[in-house]
């Protein structure tokens, strides 16, 4: 299903931006993190080891050349829900 406007290749080129940068941090380069792009925001979704870990990962990826929101839904063994949870999506039509 295409979106009016949307770029599958820039978006994973993003995607794969967002992972370099996370590989190339010692304290992130191991931690299983789901990538995904769409229209310049991030989606990132899996466990951490620990709170601290969930906002160097959304620093980090907030630090990304055309990166324009991060969409945290992180969990890590300190807290029952997730670490970071942003609702407001720039596109409700966003299929992610």
């Amino acid at each position: 299903m295409a979106y009016e406007g949307a770029d599958p290749v820039q978006d994973q080129r993003l995607a794969e931006t967002v992972q370099e940068i996370f590989a190339s941090d010692s304290r992130l380069g191991q931690e299983p993190i789901k990538i995904k792009a769409y229209r310049g925001e991030v989606i990132l979704t899996g466990q951490v080891q620990s709170d601290s870990v969930a906002i160097r990962v959304i620093d980090s990826a907030l630090r990304a050349p055309g990166v324009r929101q991060v969409n945290a839904e992180l969990t890590s063994p300190e807290s029952p829900g997730p670490v970071a949870h942003d609702e407001n999506r720039l596109d409700p039509d966003c299929p992610l």
